[in-house]
């Protein structure tokens, strides 16, 4: 039960975070005399948004070892879920490290990157409901 709502947890503040980084970003582009401002809490978010992809990968795999043993057989859905957490670590990795060295995406192309992990945020969770109910 725990790791289960840690597991939604993470969900929450994962697609929160994108969706307040992106809010963020484009008050950036609008008023460039708050930019600076903006991006510190930003990396802030970006920050707490890994821990909580983190949470994900240690919680889901943690259930899905302790309830379905590791087995692959748990249907389509179940592989679209996995395709959909993959990719969105895929997105989020190399942006956080690109921020942390001090070279982040140019504005476009993060939100670009932030549109498509909200989007795989979302069809992965759809993807959950749909393998395991509730």
């Amino acid at each position: 039960m725990l790791l289960t709502v840690l597991h939604y947890l993470g969900f929450s503040v994962a697609i929160g975070g994108g969706t307040a980084a992106l809010i963020l970003m484009t008050r950036a582009g609008r008023d460039p005399a708050t930019a600076p401002y903006l991006r510190a809490a930003i990396r802030v978010i970006a920050q707490v948004g890994i821990a909580a992809i983190a949470v994900l990968w240690l919680t889901g795999l943690s259930l899905w070892l302790g309830r379905y043993g590791g087995t692959m057989a748990l249907g389509g859905s179940w592989h679209l879920k996995l395709a959909g957490v993959v990719t969105l670590t895929a997105l989020a990795l190399p942006a956080f490290v690109r921020m942390q060295m001090g070279r982040p995406l140019p504005a476009p192309w993060a939100k670009r990157v932030l549109v498509a992990q909200l989007l795989a945020a979302v069809a992965t969770v759809a993807a959950a409901v749909a393998t395991f109910g509730t």
